[in-house]
């Protein structure tokens, strides 16, 4: 957790619509997946978080928009940064 931060701040949905919750946040999190390439496409501000082998990452050679990191401590950096 974010220290600052409670459990309140963090809302959990069943069902969403995704360009509409893109639409309506400030930053995207996430580790591969193609709602972080739409979000960038839309300008939002991206974090992809890819912990482990980089040789894995699927868009490690990919010119993407976005603050990579890959530990905990520089997500928690990164998202304190946004905040």
């Amino acid at each position: 957790m974010i220290e600052g931060y409670s459990e309140q701040d963090v809302v959990l949905l069943d069902e969403v619509n995704i360009p509409e919750l893109i639409h309506s946040v400030d930053v995207v999190l996430g580790f591969y997946s193609n709602i972080l390439l739409d979000a960038i496409a839309i300008g939002k501000k991206v974090i992809r978080y890819f912990p482990g082998d980089t040789e894995k990452d699927l868009l490690r050679h990919a010119t993407v928009e976005a603050d990579f990191v890959s530990t905990y401590p520089e997500l928690e950096k990164a998202i304190k940064k946004v905040l």
